[in-house]
């Protein structure tokens, strides 16, 4: 009988093209993207272990352009050496290449060139081979080079070439590249991140599985004058090897030699049938690799899908495990199911994606078999752990971290005593243990995914604690850790772009602010002057010096205040202008609102009080005299101890007054409900309350009427009026007289809107406002925290301010600050008294803040 040449390839690389099945998506997309329109690009292929990728670079020579020479250079056993020597036998193979398959000829490069200086590559070779080219390039096609991540290779080779590399891309026309990577086990994306620079220019393709008809073709064509396959074995084969190349070509390696003995050259599903075991035991090495490169649970969860041999969940991984009282958590079935997808070992519905690693598990790898190995390698940690799980499950986590511990001390470098350990910290809340913890199982298996995924959450959880509580410098670095690990982790990226929005709008805001801020006090001091106001003349310059001591003129006119000041040194202090209100002494001293990130913050004084029974008149002597004014008999009012007032005379300003902008609706238990209908919500006050539609510059004038204020207060107004970003839409008072016995500043409310805090997370508006709060002079954060009101998720402040008024006294004031962010602004309640009488009003206080609704 003839014997007849197997023509099929079970294990080295297709480099006849006869021979080559399939994968022309792949050379289509090699031919496209290999010339870029400006440079040339770098091409990376990659995927699990015998796919075929080496068998793809060995056809470039047959598929590639004309002007591209491709030299193919295999890392895999190339790593242990010093980059001189690398970089000499890289020129041989291409001197080689160029003489064997083109002709070209080269001088044979000297090792001591290159030993003497690595830069003899990139410069005379390089330049001597630019020459021979002409108008053709070099592809340079790299097999192999994860195995660069061994550790020899990391120590010897790796730290210089990839830099050697990188500037190479960069810098050197007429030379392409080419890798491959994948076949070490080091999956794509660590490999990015390891090496981000180095790879940020590649364009990527994946190198699977071959499609159906690729697989038949493969199947059918090598042997088709010699051996006939039925149409039912060609099925039966793709389903057994998921059209897997290596796989393939190994079922009809052993059918072709199992015909060569029986003579019968036709193939049947019972042939495919009788060749497996066979097939399974040349195959173990590979099929084994699977296995070797797998934690504990994944080899638990492996060999229980195996036993099931169909689609199956998680929770059936858990159920036959127990049968066999394998006793291994949710969390790291969980993990193993999706670190075994990313390997491509199992599909979506966790079947095998090969499914002779099904048929290699359960000849080789019994359950019973593998609880016997996994017990024996560790058996003490093996029974800490054991230990460990019962205490998880009746939640004594304290215990259960105690067992992990002694398991770990059993076995340092045993992953799933770390992995458990790691998920009680979870379970107890210690983020900063889970993330150190993880952080080791990564240092023994950086690829662990149930490590990579629980270190993010843990990063994650990290940074919102610390942006809770107003760190936002260690907030962004935590967001920036889980980046580290997960380069596109979208709930980081999330944050820290939130983050870094907000910093970069406070960072702009103020210096618009600041400038705005100084141009105010310049027309504030030289106002100053020309009012003959030279304490306050000299206190504005002063501060504008200071800030900038070339700002326009401020120095010279600095020195001309202080020379005034010398001989006029009447302190001038601001005179009430008062307004009548039902007879009622009322004093507003502070119309507290935020000074942060762009929030048009207002702080002053409106005083309001009854007409007076006299009016002040300067005269020509240094100290004015009140001169008394009959008191009206309807309502006898004792006369109040004048207050000493500037020269200047004061001018009288227009009493603000209710405004028709609300509309009223009485509740009939002593409250009313004011519906803002163009701002679209309403709030409930007490009947007794007077609520004013005044805009902020309403305000500002009031108070620029009242005279020389101290410069605290004065301060404050100058702010107010230069906002151009806050509107004031809400301002209510208590005007009942007993509400100013110990409340100097009175009890009221007042509303803002702001339209560039819309959409603001409330979380995010605590953490940044928090440590704002605090750094402001005579501000002090007693709560804070998130709340709803109405639907409307708000930030919620209760702070104690205490500040001067115009008559030099210190006021402590308590306030209740929300804020509450819509799609299209955001609404800022201030609502507070005097902190001595708080506790007295704060029942109004939380019905009033808690009726906001948006309308």
């Amino acid at each position: 009988m003839a014997e007849h040449i197997n023509p099929y390839i079970a294990g080295a690389p297709v480099t006849d093209p006869t021979m080559f099945f399939g994968r022309e998506d792949v050379f289509a997309w090699i031919e496209q993207t290999i010339a870029g329109r400006y440079a040339d690009n770098t091409l990376v292929i990659h995927g699990q272990r015998r796919v075929g990728k080496t068998s793809v670079l060995k056809q470039l020579i047959h598929r590639l352009p004309e002007r591209y020479i491709p030299v193919f250079f295999d890392f895999q056993g190339r790593t242990h050496t010093t980059l001189d020597q690398f970089l000499w036998r890289l020129a041989r193979e291409i001197v080689r290449t160029l003489r064997t398959r083109h002709d070209i000829e080269l001088p044979r490069p000297e090792r001591d060139a290159f030993t003497s200086d690595v830069e003899h590559f990139t410069g005379p070779f390089l330049a001597q081979l630019g020459k021979a080219l002409g108008e053709r390039n070099l592809v340079l096609v790299f097999d192999e080079f994860d195995s660069l991540e061994e550790t020899t290779a990391k120590e010897m080779l790796t730290h210089d070439l990839i830099p050697y590399f990188s500037r190479l891309m960069h810098s050197v026309k007429q030379v392409n590249f080419v890798f491959s990577i994948g076949s070490s086990g080091h999956k794509l994306e660590h490999m990015r991140a390891d090496y981000t620079d180095f790879f940020r220019p590649a364009l990527y393709k994946k190198i699977s599985f071959l499609e159906p008809e690729e697989a038949r073709r493969l199947i059918v064509e090598p042997a088709q004058d010699v051996m006939t396959y039925d149409p039912a074995a060609v099925e039966h084969i793709t389903a057994i090897t998921s059209s897997h190349p290596y796989f393939t070509q190994l079922v009809c390696h052993e059918l072709f030699a199992q015909c060569q003995k029986t003579g019968d050259w036709h193939v049947g599903v019972d042939d495919v049938e009788k060749v497996l075991p066979d097939v399974i035991e040349r195959g173990t090495v590979n099929l084994k690799f699977v296995w070797d490169d797998a934690s504990d649970p994944e080899r638990y969860t492996l060999t229980a899908l195996a036993l099931l041999g169909r689609p199956a969940s998680k929770a059936d991984v858990l159920i036959t495990l127990d049968q066999y009282k394998v006793r291994i958590s949710e969390e790291e079935v969980g993990a193993a199911l999706l670190n075994l997808a990313a390997k491509d070992v199992l599909a979506e519905d966790n079947t095998f994606t090969v499914d002779l690693m099904r048929l290699w598990l359960l000849q080789n790898r019994p359950m019973e078999r593998v609880i016997e190995e996994l017990s024996e390698k560790h058996p003490i940690a093996v029974r800490f752990i054991q230990i460990a799980e019962q205490y998880r499950e009746q939640k004594l986590l304290e215990q259960a971290l105690a067992n992990y511990q002694n398991a770990l001390k059993a076995a340092p470098e045993y992953i799933p005593a770390h992995l458990g350990m790691a998920e009680a910290q979870r379970e107890a809340g210690q983020w900063g243990e889970v993330a150190s913890t993880y952080r080791a199982v990564l240092e023994l298996d950086e690829e662990n995914i149930q490590a990579r995924t629980g270190l993010c959450e843990a990063y994650l959880a990290l940074g919102d604690a610390a942006q809770e509580a107003g760190d936002v410098a260690r907030a962004m670095e935590s967001y920036r850790k889980v980046l580290e690990v997960y380069k596109d982790h979208a709930e980081a990226q999330e944050r820290l772009a939130a983050l870094d929005a907000a910093a970069t709008m406070h960072a702009r805001i103020a210096q618009a602010e600041k400038q705005k801020e100084l141009t105010q006090t310049y027309a504030a001091a030289r106002q100053a002057m020309e009012s003959k106001v030279y304490d306050r003349a000299v206190a504005l310059l002063e501060k504008i010096v200071g800030w900038d001591a070339s700002y326009r003129d401020a120095k010279q006119l600095l020195a001309q205040a202080k020379k005034r000041q010398r001989t006029q040194r009447s302190g001038l202090r601001g005179a009430l202008v008062g307004v009548g209100v039902t007879g009622a002494i009322v004093i507003l001293l502070g119309l507290a609102c935020l000074v942060a990130l762009g929030w048009g913050v207002v702080s002053g004084a409106i005083p309001l009080i009854p007409t007076p029974t006299w009016t002040p008149a300067p005269t020509a002597t240094p100290t004015p005299k009140p001169t008394n004014t009959p008191v009206p008999t309807a309502t006898p009012t004792p006369t109040p101890t004048p207050i000493p007032t500037p020269t200047l005379e004061p001018t009288e300003p227009a009493a603000p007054t209710p405004s028709n902008g609300f509309a009223e609706e009485d509740l009939g238990d002593g409250w009313v409900r004011y519906t803002q209908v163009a701002e679209g919500y309403s709030i409930e006050l007490p009947e007794s309350w007077l609520v004013l539609d005044m805009t902020i510059e309403d305000i500002g004038r009031l108070m620029l009427q009242i005279g020389e204020l101290n410069p605290e207060i004065q301060q404050y107004v100058e702010l107010m009026l230069a906002s151009q970003m806050v509107e004031l839409s809400l301002y209510g008072l208590d005007t009942d007289p007993a509400s100013f016995e110990d409340n100097p500043s009175g009890v009221s409310i007042n509303i803002l809107s702001q339209d560039m805090l819309a959409s603001l997370d409330p979380a995010l508006m605590i953490s940044l406002m928090k440590n704002e709060f605090e750094a402001m002079e005579g501000y002090t954060v007693l709560e804070s925290g998130v709340v709803e009101i109405n639907g409307v998720r708000a930030a919620r402040f209760v702070n104690e301010v205490t500040m001067t008024d115009a008559f030099g006294r210190v006021i402590t004031n308590r306030l209740i600050q929300v804020m509450l962010p819509t799609q299209e602004t955001a609404f800022i309640i201030t609502i507070g008294s005097g902190s001595a009488s708080f506790t007295e009003y704060e029942e109004t206080f939380e019905r009033a803040i808690n009726s906001f609704r948006l309308e």
